[in-house]
């Protein structure tokens, strides 16, 4: 485990990530919510974020054929590992994720 910082494509603000090998989970503070993604920051919470080798198009259509609600993307966003194009969705309990 490895713990980074990025800036956010959209603020500009700087977050944090423990990131694991080619994924990571990016942390969030209980009072700066930083995504419309984000449903539920508390303290020690975070989004998991998982690179896929599928496209993230063909995952969206596949997902949402399930019945998965993709709540954001596809989009560019910062990965674990460099700038990629993400969906994401909450999981259950409303844990936020990512498959870039």
């Amino acid at each position: 485990m490895e713990p980074v910082s990025f800036l956010h494509q959209g603020t500009g603000e700087e977050r944090y990530a423990l990131r694991f090998g080619n994924q990571k989970i990016n942390l969030h503070f209980a009072d700066n919510i930083p995504d419309a993604n984000v449903k539920h920051a508390t303290p020690g919470s975070g989004d998991l974020c998982f690179i896929v080798e599928d496209s993230v198009e063909d995952l969206a259509r596949e997902l949402g054929g399930q019945g998965v609600r993709i709540i954001l993307g596809p989009c560019q966003r910062t990965g674990a590992i460099a700038s990629l194009r993400s969906i994401y969705m909450y999981g259950s309990g409303a844990a936020g994720c990512s498959l870039i």
